[in-house]
């Protein structure tokens, strides 16, 4: 859903609608990274719950999950949001890439994007998100995606890493820095971004023992944004 204000301080005249829907429960956060170059407002999040676990049963078992990378249908070529807009997205307007051998870049037309996460197995749920997403200034989203178990001796399940370009969901090379996650066994992971993505297609980390936390869960130390300074310098 979006909320759109309108800049007035009373709340009557303020209008929700609907980004997209029937695309499953969504329990972490939305973040955004801004596309002035080509005008784009991109908003992310990843689709799953895990409310609850008995000694034979995980909720939400089976159900199909995904990350998402939408256009926000709002967002004009001045790159502000129209006021009066209420348009929603579909997902039969996202591109499927899932494929560990997706596009490079969308086709024209295209609203966004969509990774399916892994289905479940006889001894994990299937993937999911429960952890806030995090996109940084360089275009790189990560995501951080969970798989539940039942049994005692899996310590919870297992947790991923995923980083994926921000334009297409595809791998986004030459990644530098750590990633820092703490996870239930209570171990605090450290991880070189440079050399962790070995799964699906370049965009995920191999499985690391544990479930993340619910919120946010993960901190990333990568380098600064540019500065924009003009140097001056003089030879001797």
């Amino acid at each position: 859903m979006r909320v759109t204000t309108k800049e007035d301080s009373n709340p009557s005249n303020w209008v929700v609608s609907t980004v997209i829907n029937n695309i499953g429960p969504v329990t972490s956060a939305v973040v955004k990274l801004q596309d002035r170059r080509n005008h784009n407002l991109w908003l992310y999040f990843g689709t799953g719950r895990f409310f609850y676990r008995t000694a034979t049963t995980l909720d939400d078992s089976s159900g199909q999950r995904a990350l998402y990378g939408l256009k926000e249908p709002c967002y004009t070529t001045s790159d502000t949001i129209n006021k009066t807009c209420t348009s929603a997205l579909t997902t039969s307007g996202l591109t499927n890439q899932s494929s560990d051998s997706p596009s490079s870049t969308l086709p024209s037309g295209s609203t966004g994007w969509y990774i399916n996460l892994d289905a479940s197995t006889s001894s994990n749920g299937a993937e999911r998100v429960v952890t806030d997403p995090l996109a940084v200034f360089s275009g790189i989203v990560f995501f951080t995606t969970n798989t539940p178990s039942a049994e005692v001796c899996s310590l919870g399940g297992s947790t991923y890493i995923w980083a994926v370009k921000y334009d297409a969901g595809t791998q986004y090379g030459g990644i530098q820095g750590k990633a820092i996650i703490q996870v239930s066994t209570g171990a605090i992971q450290e991880i070189s971004l440079a050399s962790a993505f070995t799964g699906r297609g370049g965009r995920r980390t191999a499985s690391i023992q544990g479930l993340s936390s619910k919120g946010q869960g993960l901190s990333v130390l990568v380098g600064p944004r540019p500065l924009k300074r003009i140097l001056h310098m003089k030879e001797k």
